[in-house]
């Protein structure tokens, strides 16, 4: 059956803006391979799109007051 694969990446880059680090994911819908996600828990996709969400969210937020401070 079709399905949607969403890719997204993570980003993490320290203070001196060295060593920076990339994990990319893909998270397929439930549409595309119920069998699949058997084998994982239940709604693992929304959750790994909430983590991820979160963690954008948290990143923009740091670099917002980061500038605030700057200036």
């Amino acid at each position: 059956s079709p399905g949607t694969t969403y890719y997204f990446s993570i980003r993490a880059v320290n203070s001196a803006g060295a060593g920076q680090q990339s994990n990319v994911q893909s998270v397929s819908t439930a549409a595309s391979s119920a069998q699949q996600f058997a084998d994982y828990a239940p709604g693992i996709s929304l959750i790994i799109i909430a983590i991820a969400a979160i963690a954008a969210l948290a990143v923009g937020v740091y670099v917002t007051r980061d500038r605030k401070k700057k200036l």
